[in-house]
């Protein structure tokens, strides 16, 4: 299946990269490293009811990673991040007033990698949200370079959540403690990561 999504995606992301400023280097590794976060994704996430087909799941998620600079996507490899769309977040629960969850880490329990959870709203549609645009492709971004600049991940077992704002969905991440309790009280859903078997 790796092969296969590497040439799905190796057009698309060499497109993407060319509206950016990443090195020829990077543009020509891009699809192979999506390629490999995609495949240990379908290996190791839940897919939801709409998502069920893996090739369909395969497709939005490489979608959505060959948006993100190639540097970042390494990131997240080095720190074996998996990457899941979750339609629960898709679904979550929140007030008129309150700020939805647009993404979950999770750290593993043995403290090697986690999950990084993206809101999934289950279709084909570019990212929407009942009140907003979503740019799911940020709330990777936003991780990886976080990670990069010292952003301190929680201890094994702990979450970090994140929120998008104004009109360039600038995503912001934050621990359980700083981010909006009335939104994460109401989605108890979202404190497992959505996985079928253990990070490695």
């Amino acid at each position: 299946m790796t092969k296969t999504l590497y040439k799905a995606f190796a057009t698309a992301a060499i497109a993407l990269s060319l509206a950016g400023c990443e090195s020829q280097a990077d543009r020509d590794a891009k699809p192979a490293v999506v390629a490999q976060l995609v495949q240990n994704s379908a290996d190791m996430c839940q897919r939801g009811p709409v998502n069920a087909d893996k090739p369909l799941y395969a497709a939005r998620l490489g979608s959505i990673l060959s948006r993100v600079p190639t540097e970042e996507l390494r990131t997240l490899q080095t720190h074996k991040i998996t990457v899941c769309l979750d339609q629960r977040e898709g679904a979550q629960k929140y007030g008129f007033f309150d700020r939805p969850i647009t993404g979950v880490y999770y750290s593993a329990a043995n403290n090697l990698g986690g999950t990084l959870a993206i809101w999934d709203q289950g279709s084909q549609t570019e990212d929407t949200f009942p009140r907003a645009g979503v740019r799911r492709d940020l709330t990777v971004k936003y991780l990886a370079e976080g990670i990069e600049v010292g952003l301190k991940l929680p201890p094994a077992g702990g979450r970090l959540y994140a929120a998008q704002f104004g009109k360039y969905n600038y995503t912001k991440w934050s621990t359980e403690a700083d981010f909006s309790t009335s939104v994460v009280n109401k989605n108890p859903q979202l404190k497992t990561p959505p996985l079928v078997k253990a990070t490695l």
